[in-house]
């Protein structure tokens, strides 16, 4: 719309200048012919047709001027005036605001047409998030928990640790799997927490960015300094648009969406199915992603629990195998049973968050 604007407002300044250039040349002929004329002997009977011309000129756009005023009446354009033939007046009035009340019955209609495409749209958008939280939700979560199981597994044969899964400000599970689907302000931050050397690295590189800044101003300024002592005022600089970077992010969506679009098929405007689908299965995959890196995140603390306490069953086995006692042995067998117990408590509880997700 800006640049539309600025286009017109260019045309329009063309015209104006080719319109006044006419204009001119047109009164420099017209006095031109004029000074011609006065140089002629002026005749009584060149006077008498001189004159017979402005008056019956005079009289013709007199009656021209007369006519137009009285069409645009009856038509509804201009109020009556003198001129106006009797009765106009009031058909003039009637056909006038007949036009209005048909205008304001348009624009009535208009708007109720808009308002019920928007209510589609809501309604759309709901009834299309919901299909896929009912539909395709289970599937998704299922699908990414077996990814993810199965890389950590790889990860546990190649390594001999089980993965340590990000924060979810972090980016989660998705850091380390796909990092390329993660906002760039996100994939910083768990690059950060995960490599605490780039922080570093970071900040000492926006430390020396700033220093430069400053040097660069500092030089600057005492450019500035020796030109206006020596020389006349710059000239100013202007910088890009604030509104360049809406601008191209608009034209870039336009592009992608909607140049190639074919809409021979879609008269009434209606909202497009896919692109409301589209927008709300990324949403929807961003929800089951965290939720099935909160339940990884459970299921692997569980699993460490239970290697801690293998490792320390194996070293109390072999500490033992010289004891003997049976009141010792005993109480051994009661601390297993609570172990045990616990557990499978905590086992419960993740397969319960895994079949409530799925």
């Amino acid at each position: 719309m800006t640049i539309q604007k600025y286009e017109r407002h260019r045309q329009a300044l063309e015209d104006y200048r080719f319109m006044v250039f006419l204009s001119e040349d047109e009164a420099r002929e017209v006095a031109k012919k004029k000074r011609d004329k006065e140089r002629e002997s002026a005749d009584k009977d060149k006077a008498a047709t001189i004159i017979q011309k402005l008056v019956r000129g005079f009289l013709a756009r007199k009656r021209v001027n007369r006519i137009r005023l009285n069409e645009a009446t009856f038509l509804g354009l201009i109020w009556g005036g003198d001129t106006v033939i009797a009765g106009w007046d009031e058909k003039c009035r009637q056909t006038c605001n007949s036009n209005h009340d048909r205008l304001e019955f348009l624009m009535e209609r208009r708007r109720r047409y808009r308002r019920t495409m928007e209510d589609l749209y809501q309604k759309s958008r709901i009834t299309t998030e919901n299909r896929i939280r009912t539909f395709e939700a289970p599937e998704m979560a299922e699908r990414l928990s077996y990814q993810l199981r199965k890389w950590m597994l790889n990860v546990k044969e190649k390594t001999g640790k089980l993965p340590e899964i990000p924060k979810a400000d972090h980016g989660g599970i998705s850091l380390l799997v796909c990092p390329s689907k993660l906002p760039p302000d996100v994939l910083e931050k768990g690059m950060e927490a995960i490599d605490p050397e780039l922080a570093k690295r970071k900040k000492k590189d926006k430390k020396k960015a700033a220093d430069k800044k400053k040097k660069d101003a500092a030089k600057a300024k005492a450019k500035a300094k020796k030109k206006k002592k020596g020389s006349g005022p710059e000239p100013l600089a202007l910088g890009p648009p604030p509104y360049l970077e809406d601008m191209v992010k608009v034209n870039r969506e336009y592009n992608s969406l909607w140049r190639l679009r074919d809409e021979t098929t879609n008269p009434e405007q209606k909202h497009e199915d896919y692109l409301v689908t589209k927008e709300k299965r990324k949403l929807v995959m961003w929800e089951v992603r965290q939720q099935v890196d909160n339940v990884l995140r459970a299921e692997l603390q569980i699993l460490k629990v239970a290697l801690d306490g293998k490792k320390k069953k194996k070293g109390k086995g072999k500490k033992g195998k010289g004891k003997k006692g049976k009141g010792k042995g005993k109480k051994g067998k009661g601390k297993k049973g609570k172990k045990r117990e616990e557990e499978e408590r905590e086992r419960f509880n993740s397969r319960q968050n895994v079949s409530q997700l799925v």
